[in-house]
């Protein structure tokens, strides 16, 4: 079964994958939630109009992965908050963008009303999604967070995937330059919070941080 380009998709779950929990709501497909090959849907449970997130059960407050062949939810993914720091709706708190092998997706989600994260999962012969571990840009030595400082509005989300699945463009926002910082603006150029941008690239089974910039940002030992 296939479906093409979904915002929101409501439907029934009439079967469950072995070792998930039983579900009496509906769900609905998060954006970018179908996987290329159309067998998978990241989803999330639908909600009542009339109920503060605050207020939902326990088994809204994470996405779900979905068998589209069957309609069977195959896994929640639990370590994926929906609840956007008890802001907006499940149904809006959560999105994805599936590699386009369909092996891979990342699932993003708010954690404020600005603030954002995402994960990387690698998708098993299991039809089971892991966690796939990516080196944290901001512990790097050097790097260009080592001159930044954190607002009360951070976040993170890939931008774009090569077609071949073996890079991805993060952009990070919500950092200021630091007062004492060895980084400093490019004469005649303004620096962008919102675009900082690391480029990950897959090499030898592991990623790997190959690029770290932003508009309007240089070292000081390079002017």
């Amino acid at each position: 079964m296939k479906f093409s380009v979904i915002s929101l998709l409501y439907f029934l779950v009439v079967s469950f994958g072995e070792g998930a929990e039983p579900l009496k709501r509906g769900l609905r497909a998060v954006e970018g939630g179908v996987s290329p090959d159309g067998r998978y849907v990241i989803c999330v449970l639908s909600t009542k109009l009339d109920e503060f997130v605050d207020q939902v059960d326990e088994p809204y407050h994470s996405p779900y992965l979905v068998d589209l062949e069957t309609l069977s939810v195959i896994q929640r993914l639990s370590s994926v908050s929906a609840l956007g720091g008890l802001l907006g709706r499940p149904e809006t708190n959560v999105g994805a963008k599936w590699f386009q092998s369909s092996d891979r997706v990342v699932v993003w989600a708010k954690t404020g009303r600005l603030s954002s994260k995402y994960q990387l999962f690698r998708l098993g012969k299991d039809s089971q999604l892991t966690v796939e571990a990516l080196p944290d840009p901001k512990k790097q030595p050097d790097s260009i967070f080592q001159g930044l400082e954190i607002t009360n509005n951070p976040g993170a989300y890939v931008e774009q995937i090569s077609k071949d699945g073996e890079k991805m463009l993060v952009k990070y926002y919500g950092y200021l330059p630091k007062s004492d910082a060895f980084y400093r603006t490019t004469k005649g150029a303004k620096f962008d919070y919102n675009s900082i941008r690391v480029v990950y690239e897959l090499k030898a089974g592991k990623w790997a941080i190959t690029s770290m910039a932003s508009p309007g940002v240089a070292l000081k030992d390079d002017m």
